[in-house]
């Protein structure tokens, strides 16, 4: 019995096939075909009637023949496959084995009470065979691989709940779950000990779902399991937040302090031209982990079912974790989407890893074509508000200096030392000054360093507008003339401490802090003692002490003070007394109030 209970169940259709099944129609014709297998990327296609009926099977063979003699105008009807030879999703896999052998077929549809659930392909077959685990030396029967046990010791206990009651629910449903991206990528390293134990208590989850359902006649998707899943979960933690973003209701669970998970219906995308919004469609787990950037990004793990805690990896993902890898999976990657070169630094320079020649290649090809040049968009600042928000940063920009591909932000935009110590000052006096004026969060601090970066490009505030930043600081990057104008005055062998604060006052703290990034040095120390010190300087006597002393409420209140805040701060006046004294010398009230005062 032992034996028995360490025999893993008879793999069959149901679990290689991939769904929903992408169709088309007999009428349409072979050019938009074409198309079809270009845009999702497959290398055959299912024909259904307009009940949704199976009809045919066209291969990419096929449509290249047609394409060959000139009949891109005629429809697929003439040149599919009608004699489709069909799976079960119980038929084992040595079946499907002999029907591909046999007949030389590539891809065989998947029907359940006649309605098409799925399609297993020859890549499937191979990847399955190709990772089977050895035999066991002790029992000479296959095992079940486990790469991550989902004990997941360093999770915490609420990830673990999650996990479980959402495995449980996707077991009930009949569906297939993954856990997907980074933290699949951060468990593997950590079990390796290429990097330290993840802090997971803080890590937000990524989840897709890959479930049986088919396109509707209509061609579009149906509600996807990600919504359906998060509205079971939701159930179970109702002190969670449920959020539905997007065209396929992508469903969010959102926790009190911030902690998230993304659930998602797996899907597909295409490029409809270089570096615009991907266009998304319902797919399997093969094509959403193929639209990701890069192979050690593009790892699932399997939560529930028989292959639960298993690791998808099609394309080759955990070796270069192993190697250290960074490996774009495909020629266009960078040209689709130029965020990627800088997603690509960023992984790199944070754990270590070396970019393979083949993608570094690419990049330098990507940035070549001059289709990226300013580029700008969320997309982008969010990956400079990453780079930017790092400690490593200066030498994620020196790869993207070496490459060119600082172009994406802009054409003139050129790194060099002075331009890294400009950055690097605004970042120090930006944390340094964090706790004595709120403007100067820590949300704040990767902008101001960015606009730093741009702030004597030509045309600063359209580049900072292109890159969706915020209206301060566009404004901010608007006044680059006048910030200019304002260094060539702040001269401390002229200047006095009052003088300094009336040049600078005019400004909002993270305009003084960008000033300061550009400022010489004689100016900096300046800038320094107004944000230390002077900023803070109040006169010796208020508003309450002015009226106390009999003067009246009015526009002299305002000039008043502003006189008694400069002597302060010149060091003329030093006590109350004296500030009372310089009142009645200066601004002497008329004697029949001031002896009603006394």
């Amino acid at each position: 019995q032992a034996v028995q209970e360490r025999i893993p169940p008879p793999v069959t259709a149901k679990d290689l096939m991939s769904a929903p099944v992408r169709t088309i129609r007999p009428e349409i014709t072979i050019d938009e075909a074409q198309r079809v297998l270009l845009r999702y990327g497959h290398s055959g296609l299912v024909v259904v009637d307009a009940q949704g009926r199976l009809v045919g099977v066209i291969s990419r063979r096929d449509i290249d023949i047609a394409l060959h003699h000139g009949f891109g105008h005629a429809p697929v009807k003439g040149y599919m496959t009608t004699d489709v030879k069909t799976l079960s999703p119980d038929t084992p896999l040595a079946e499907i084995q002999r029907l591909m052998v046999q007949w030389d077929i590539g891809r065989l549809p998947v029907l359940q009470d006649g309605q098409l659930v799925g399609i297993v392909t020859r890549t499937d077959v191979l990847r399955h065979l190709h990772e089977l685990p050895a035999l066991s030396p002790q029992l000479a029967l296959p095992t079940l691989s486990c790469p991550l046990d989902l004990t997941f010791a360093a999770l915490s206990e609420r990830h673990r709940q999650l996990l479980e009651q959402a495995a449980h629910i996707a077991d009930e449903k009949g569906l297939r779950l993954y856990l997907v991206g980074g933290t699949v990528r951060d468990l593997l390293l950590h079990r390796w000990g290429r990097q330290p134990s993840p802090n997971l208590e803080r890590l937000d989850l990524d989840l897709v779902v890959d479930g049986p359902y088919s396109p509707a006649l209509d061609g579009t998707d149906p509600p996807g399991w990600g919504l359906i899943l998060g509205q079971a979960l939701k159930q179970h933690f109702p002190e969670a937040r449920l959020e539905i973003h997007g065209k396929f209701q992508t469903a969010a669970l959102i926790w009190p302090g911030g902690f998230c998970v993304d659930i998602a219906s797996a899907r597909t995308e295409f490029y409809p031209y270089p570096a615009s919004p991907p266009e998304v469609a319902m797919g399997s787990i093969q094509q959403d982990l193929y639209r990701r950037d890069f192979s050690i990004n593009a790892l699932a793990l399997r939560l529930n079912g028989p292959q639960r805690g298993q690791v998808l990896d099609f394309f080759g993902g955990q070796a270069d974790l192993q190697q250290g890898i960074i490996r774009a999976l495909h020629p266009n990657s960078f040209i689709e989407d130029p965020t990627r070169i800088y997603r690509a630094v960023r992984f790199a320079v944070r754990l270590g890893f070396a970019l393979d020649s083949t993608t570094e290649k690419w990049i330098r090809a990507a940035v070549a074509s001059g289709l990226h040049d300013a580029v700008g968009g969320d997309r982008l600042k969010q990956e400079l508000a990453y780079i930017l928000g790092a400690r490593d940063w200066p030498q994620a920009f020196e790869r993207l200096a070496e490459w060119g591909a600082l172009r994406c932000i802009h054409p003139d935009l050129e790194w060099d030392p002075s331009l890294c110590r400009r950055l690097q000052r605004v970042g120090r006096w930006a944390y340094h000054f964090r706790r004595r004026y709120p403007e100067l969060g820590s949300q704040e601090i990767w902008q101001l360093r960015l606009e730093a970066l741009l702030l004597t490009l030509p045309q600063a505030p359209q580049v900072a507008s292109q890159l969706h930043l915020t209206q301060a600081g566009i404004e901010r990057l608007s006044h680059s003339s006048y910030y200019q104008t304002l260094l060539a005055q702040l001269d401390p062998g002229t200047l006095s401490p009052a003088q300094v604060v009336q040049l600078l006052q005019g400004l909002r703290i993270p305009a003084v802090i960008l000033v300061a990034g550009i400022a010489p040095k004689p100016a900096r120390r300046l800038i320094w003692r107004y944000l230390q010190e002077w900023y803070w300087v109040k006169p010796l006597l208020n508003g309450h002490d002015l009226r106390r002393l009999g003067y009246k409420p009015g526009r002299p209140f305002q000039a008043i003070l502003e006189q008694l805040r400069c002597l302060t701060l010149n060091g003329e006046l030093t006590t109350p007394a004296e500030a009372e004294a310089w009142l009645q010398e200066h601004f002497p009230l008329p004697q029949a109030q001031y002896r009603g005062r006394k």
